[in-house]
């Protein structure tokens, strides 16, 4: 009978070329058209493809967003939605796919994402990249009555109205001290030290009149130390 020969050794299959995805991505309902085309490796999640849809579209990234796909929620805030750290290669996008992009959930700017090709990676390319695009996405202005709705405030209307409240009080919440002397009183010297608050005769006199408690927390902050070592000794012995 013929001797059986040892099979071959096969050597192991070069790492393969990595996927890439290019999408086209723009804003919904706006004329003319602002738009980009990106592309990105399959292995990125969808949190990592709003950072690049940020980047590239010029937003600042301090919003919520969320994406919609095949009816499903992709959001890091609702906890009824999915994840959004799942990577694009689980998602089994088809060429053609689209899904929204939402990014300010109070007012969203909603975004169309359209993968329009998949292929291997360029290796004298750094990806993620930008391929190309049109038109600046819009700086939101609010009117006053919206920053109030939305939590945005304006700094000079803070100041003014905290210094309005202040003109007159000794205390900032009815007629004795509370801890929340404590908090503006230590925040209000600070700022005021620094220079990042600018002087107001209704803080500086609110000051003053809480001089003896600012020397006695910035008193009690400089000998904490030594206190916790001395009563962690007291307790080890």
């Amino acid at each position: 009978m013929p001797k059986r020969t040892p099979s071959e050794s096969k050597s192991p299959d070069p790492s393969p070329t990595p996927k890439i995805l290019q999408f086209k991505v723009w804003l919904i309902g706006l004329s003319p058209m602002i738009w980009r085309r990106v592309q990105v490796p399959d292995g990125l999640t969808l949190r990592e493809l709003h950072g690049v849809i940020q980047v590239v579209m010029g937003w600042e990234g301090i919003h919520l967003f969320q994406f919609m796909l095949r009816a499903k929620q992709f959001s890091p805030m609702e906890s009824a939605a999915r994840s959004p750290d799942v990577a694009l290669s689980e998602l089994r996008l088809r060429q053609g796919t689209r899904f929204r992009y939402e990014y300010d959930l109070n007012g969203p700017w909603e975004h169309e994402v359209r993968l329009e090709s998949r292929h291997g990676a360029d290796p004298q390319r750094t990806y993620p990249i930008c391929l190309d695009g049109d038109g600046s996405c819009p700086r939101w202005d609010p009117t006053p009555d919206l920053e109030m709705r939305f939590g945005y405030g304006s700094y000079p209307r803070v100041l003014d109205t905290l210094s309005a409240w202040l003109d007159g009080r000794t205390y900032v919440a009815g007629d004795r001290f509370t801890a929340a002397d404590v908090l503006l009183a230590s925040h209000l010297q600070w700022g005021l030290m620094t220079g990042l608050i600018e002087k107001r005769l209704a803080f500086e006199a609110y000051i003053e009149a809480h001089v003896h408690l600012v020397r006695r927390l910035n008193w009690m902050s400089s000998c904490w130390p030594r206190w916790r070592d001395d009563t962690c000794s007291a307790h080890q012995s």
